[in-house]
C-alpha cells in the first residue's frame, strides 16, 4: 500500500529572501508571521540567524557572552582572495561598535560618546530642529515625500556629520559607502561586483583618514594660537 500525504511546509528561513519579490516591496508581513510562527529562524540566504521578537533580541544584546557581536557582520559569504585580503587590511571592519564585544566595544563607545558629549543637549536640540526644518521645506509644497530618502537618512547622517565636521556635500558618498558595506557583508555578489564595491570602501578608508588627519591638524594648530 502506497501512503501519500503532502509535504511539510517550507519554513520561513528557506523562504526569507529580502532582496527580491513581494518581501522586497513590504518586509512587514514576513517578519509578522515570523514572530508567530518561527520567532528565531535561519536564513539560507543571509546564512545566518534571525530573532523577532522584543523580549528575545534584548535577551540576547544583554548577553554578550553567548550571543558575541565579534564578527557579527562577517556573514558566510563567498569572498574571493582578493576581497579577503582587502577585508584583513582595511580598518573600517575592525572594533567598530557593529561588530565588537566588550571590553573593546567599551572602549570604542566611549569615544563616540565623548564626541556627541562635547555639546549640550540644547545645542545638539537646536541643530536636529534646524536641520529637519530645512528637509521638510524641501519637500513641503510637493504634497507627498518619500521620507526615508529625504527625511529619515539624511536627518541624522547630517546631525553626524556635523559633529564630526564632514563637508554636507559628502552625503551622497557617505550614503554609497553605507550601502557598499551592507553588501559587502550580507549580499551574494559577483568577483566582479566585489571589486568594485572593495575599491569603492578602500576610497571611503582614504576619506576619512585624510578628515582625521586634517582635524587633528587644526587642532593641534588652534592649541598652539592659543
Amino acid at each position: 500500500m502506497t501512503l501519500y500525504a503532502d509535504p511539510p511546509p517550507a519554513t520561513i528561513g528557506e523562504e526569507f529572501n529580502p532582496f527580491s519579490g513581494a518581501q522586497l516591496d513590504d518586509p512587514y508581513p514576513v517578519y509578522e508571521r515570523a514572530r508567530r510562527e518561527e520567532p528565531v529562524f535561519y536564513s539560507d540566504v543571509l546564512r545566518m540567524w534571525y530573532v523577532t521578537r522584543y523580549d528575545d533580541i534584548m535577551s540576547v544584546l544583554k548577553d554578550p557572552v553567548r550571543f558575541s557581536s565579534a564578527q557579527a557582520v562577517n556573514a558566510q559569504v563567498s569572498y574571493t582572495p582578493e576581497t579577503l585580503g582587502a577585508i584583513a587590511e582595511s580598518w573600517l571592519s575592525h572594533n567598530s561598535l557593529t561588530n565588537n564585544d566588550p571590553p573593546s566595544h567599551t572602549t570604542v563607545r566611549r569615544l563616540v560618546n565623548k564626541a556627541f558629549a562635547r555639546r549640550t543637549r540644547a545645542d545638539l536640540e537646536g541643530q536636529v530642529r534646524t536641520i529637519a526644518n530645512d528637509l521638510i521645506d524641501r519637500f513641503a509644497d510637493d504634497s507627498h515625500a518619500e521620507l526615508v530618502r529625504q527625511l529619515n537618512f539624511p536627518l541624522p547622517l547630517q546631525v553626524i556629520l556635523n559633529v564630526i565636521g564632514a563637508p554636507e556635500e559628502d552625503q551622497a558618498d557617505l550614503k554609497q559607502w553605507s550601502d557598499d558595506w551592507i553588501a559587502l557583508f550580507l549580499v551574494p555578489l559577483t568577483p566582479e561586483q566585489q571589486a568594485a564595491t572593495v575599491g569603492r570602501l578602500l576610497e571611503s578608508e582614504r576619506y576619512w583618514t585624510t578628515l582625521f588627519e586634517a582635524r587633528r591638524a587644526h587642532r593641534v594648530r588652534t592649541s598652539s594660537a592659543i
